[in-house]
C-alpha cells in the first residue's frame, strides 16, 4: 500500500471513529485529539450531525458554554480557518465569529 493510501484509510477510520462516538462532546473531543489528520472539510462534514447549537455555517456565530472542551473546538476551527475572533460574553458564554470558509 503506498503512502497516499494509507493515509486515506487512515482518514477514512478516524472520520468513522467520530461519528459513531455516543455523545456530541466526545466527538468533540475526538476532533481535537485528531485535528492534525483532519481537513477543514472533514470537520465541516462531520459537525453536520450535531446539534443546531454547535452547528457551523459559513458567516453566522456560535455561542457555547465557557468550557475547557468547547475553548480548544474553537481553537481547532480557527487553526482550520473556519472560525475567526472569540469572545467571552457578560454571561460568561464563548461568543465565536465564523468565516465565510466556503470560499
Amino acid at each position: 500500500m503506498d503512502k497516499n493510501a494509507y493515509e486515506n484509510a487512515n482518514n477514512n477510520v478516524i472520520k468513522r471513529l467520530i461519528r459513531i462516538a455516543e455523545s456530541n462532546e466526545t466527538q468533540i473531543e475526538l476532533i481535537i485529539i485528531f485535528k492534525n489528520s483532519l481537513s477543514k472539510d472533514d470537520i465541516i462534514s462531520i459537525q453536520e450531525s450535531f446539534p443546531s447549537k454547535l452547528k457551523i455555517h459559513p458567516k453566522s456565530q456560535l455561542v457555547l458554554d465557557n468550557k475547557e472542551l468547547y475553548q480548544n473546538y474553537v481553537e481547532t476551527l480557527r487553526q482550520k480557518g473556519i472560525a475567526g475572533e472569540m469572545k467571552i460574553n457578560k454571561h460568561n458564554q464563548l461568543r465565536v465569529w465564523l468565516l465565510d470558509y466556503m470560499k
